[in-house]
């Protein structure tokens, strides 16, 4: 099964190196957990082998890893969307497979 999530909120983002991507969680119980870049995506900005910190911040604040460069025209912030405050951009997708 697939389960995707939409991360809007830029300081979880941030938060989810630390919590999923470099540490042991509750999958890998007591072993270190490093994420790997993969794809067309990761190519084309010059990432591959294991995931850095300092990359996938960047990427988070929509700044390309190694110049530095905005990545796209939103930014981190909210707009009004009538009813309520809502992100302006997302940050990443969450991808999650689970066996049936």
């Amino acid at each position: 099964m697939l389960s995707p999530k939409t991360q809007t909120n830029l300081k979880n983002a941030k938060g989810y190196f630390e919590e999923h991507l470099s540490v042991g969680d509750y999958y890998a119980e007591n072993e270190r957990v490093q994420g790997e870049w993969m794809g067309k995506g990761a190519a084309l900005l010059g990432l591959s082998g294991n995931v850095m910190r300092d990359e996938f911040l960047a990427l988070c604040e929509n700044l390309h890893p190694k110049s530095g460069e905005q990545l796209t025209q939103r930014r981190n912030t909210v707009r009004n969307d009538g009813a309520a405050e809502v992100a302006n951009r997302r940050v990443f997708y969450d991808f999650t497979f689970s066996p049936p």
